[in-house]
Protein backbone atom coordinates (compact mmCIF):
# COMPACT_ATOMS: atom_id res chain seq x y z
CA UNK A 1 0.00 0.00 0.00
CA UNK A 2 1.56 3.30 -1.19
CA UNK A 3 1.50 6.03 1.84
CA UNK A 4 0.35 9.41 0.46
CA UNK A 5 3.39 11.97 1.89
CA UNK A 6 2.72 15.42 1.87
CA UNK A 7 5.14 17.84 1.06
CA UNK A 8 5.31 20.64 3.38
CA UNK A 9 4.12 23.68 2.46
CA UNK A 10 6.50 26.45 2.31
CA UNK A 11 5.96 29.11 5.25
CA UNK A 12 9.08 31.45 5.22
CA UNK A 13 10.47 32.85 2.07
CA UNK A 14 14.11 34.88 2.44
CA UNK A 15 15.70 36.50 -0.84
CA UNK A 16 18.96 37.33 0.63
CA UNK A 17 19.67 39.78 -2.42
CA UNK A 18 16.50 41.50 -1.18
CA UNK A 19 17.10 43.34 1.95
CA UNK A 20 15.04 44.19 4.44
CA UNK A 21 11.76 41.95 3.14
CA UNK A 22 10.84 38.61 3.73
CA UNK A 23 7.21 36.46 2.62
CA UNK A 24 5.40 35.12 5.58
CA UNK A 25 2.47 32.80 5.09
CA UNK A 26 2.08 34.45 1.43
CA UNK A 27 2.30 38.40 3.21
CA UNK A 28 5.19 40.48 2.46
CA UNK A 29 7.03 41.34 5.66
CA UNK A 30 8.27 44.75 5.96
CA UNK A 31 12.22 44.36 8.61
CA UNK A 32 14.51 47.22 9.62
CA UNK A 33 18.17 46.03 8.70
CA UNK A 34 19.08 44.54 12.32
CA UNK A 35 15.60 42.33 12.10
CA UNK A 36 16.37 41.28 8.31
CA UNK A 37 20.24 40.31 9.07
CA UNK A 38 18.32 38.54 12.54
CA UNK A 39 16.57 36.18 9.75
CA UNK A 40 19.11 36.08 7.71
CA UNK A 41 21.44 34.50 10.31
CA UNK A 42 17.94 32.31 12.16
CA UNK A 43 17.00 30.42 8.55
CA UNK A 44 20.76 29.27 8.01
CA UNK A 45 19.66 26.51 10.79
CA UNK A 46 16.14 25.83 10.96
CA UNK A 47 15.24 24.08 14.09
CA UNK A 48 18.47 24.80 15.46
CA UNK A 49 19.35 27.17 18.11
CA UNK A 50 21.73 29.89 17.08
CA UNK A 51 23.90 31.25 19.56
CA UNK A 52 24.00 34.92 20.79
CA UNK A 53 27.62 34.92 20.71
CA UNK A 54 26.95 34.02 16.71
CA UNK A 55 23.90 36.64 16.08
CA UNK A 56 26.42 39.37 17.77
CA UNK A 57 28.86 38.99 15.35
CA UNK A 58 26.39 39.08 13.02
CA UNK A 59 24.58 41.49 13.84
CA UNK A 60 26.95 43.69 15.12
CA UNK A 61 30.51 42.71 14.31
CA UNK A 62 32.97 44.00 17.08
CA UNK A 63 31.26 47.18 17.87
CA UNK A 64 29.80 46.38 21.93
CA UNK A 65 26.30 46.87 22.17
CA UNK A 66 24.10 45.81 25.68
CA UNK A 67 23.02 42.63 25.98
CA UNK A 68 19.18 43.54 25.91
CA UNK A 69 20.01 44.48 21.86
CA UNK A 70 19.20 40.97 20.98
CA UNK A 71 16.02 40.89 23.00
CA UNK A 72 14.82 44.14 21.46
CA UNK A 73 15.99 43.03 18.07
CA UNK A 74 13.92 39.87 18.19
CA UNK A 75 10.67 41.03 19.89
CA UNK A 76 10.88 43.68 16.86
CA UNK A 77 11.32 41.20 14.32
CA UNK A 78 8.43 38.30 15.81
CA UNK A 79 5.99 41.80 15.99
CA UNK A 80 6.40 42.64 12.26
CA UNK A 81 5.91 38.53 11.69
CA UNK A 82 2.79 38.80 13.50
CA UNK A 83 1.18 42.02 11.99
CA UNK A 84 1.49 39.96 8.83
CA UNK A 85 0.30 36.66 9.72
CA UNK A 86 -2.05 37.57 12.86
CA UNK A 87 -2.98 33.82 13.24
CA UNK A 88 0.06 32.52 13.08
CA UNK A 89 2.16 30.98 15.77
CA UNK A 90 5.40 32.24 17.05
CA UNK A 91 8.10 31.19 14.83
CA UNK A 92 11.22 32.58 17.00
CA UNK A 93 11.82 30.87 20.21
CA UNK A 94 14.64 32.13 22.46
CA UNK A 95 16.45 29.12 24.47
CA UNK A 96 17.65 30.86 27.71
CA UNK A 97 21.62 31.61 28.52
CA UNK A 98 21.85 29.82 24.97
CA UNK A 99 20.77 31.40 21.69
CA UNK A 100 17.78 31.93 19.19
CA UNK A 101 15.61 29.11 17.40
CA UNK A 102 13.32 29.61 13.85
CA UNK A 103 10.27 27.42 14.82
CA UNK A 104 10.75 25.73 11.28
CA UNK A 105 11.31 22.76 9.37
CA UNK A 106 13.65 23.14 6.76
CA UNK A 107 11.41 22.09 4.44
CA UNK A 108 9.13 25.38 5.64
CA UNK A 109 12.02 27.98 4.95
CA UNK A 110 13.30 28.89 1.27
CA UNK A 111 16.28 31.07 1.26
CA UNK A 112 16.78 32.15 -2.54
CA UNK A 113 20.09 33.73 -3.37
CA UNK A 114 18.54 35.91 -6.29
CA UNK A 115 17.28 39.14 -6.25
CA UNK A 116 13.55 40.28 -7.83
CA UNK A 117 11.64 43.24 -7.35
CA UNK A 118 9.27 44.15 -4.87
CA UNK A 119 6.15 44.33 -7.15
CA UNK A 120 6.65 40.46 -8.70
CA UNK A 121 8.23 39.17 -5.50
CA UNK A 122 5.63 37.59 -4.32
CA UNK A 123 4.08 36.65 -7.49
CA UNK A 124 7.35 35.27 -8.88
CA UNK A 125 8.21 33.32 -5.53
CA UNK A 126 4.29 31.54 -5.57
CA UNK A 127 4.79 30.68 -8.98
CA UNK A 128 8.35 29.22 -8.38
CA UNK A 129 7.49 26.77 -5.39
CA UNK A 130 3.85 26.06 -6.90
CA UNK A 131 1.88 27.98 -4.87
Amino acid sequence: MKKDWKKPKVIMIVDTELPYGIIVNDEHVVLQDKQFRLICELVKKPGKCIPYETIYKALWGKTIVCDSQISFQKRALAKRIQEADPNGRALICTICKRGLVLDLMPEEVLVLPTAYTLQSTAYSLKRRIGL
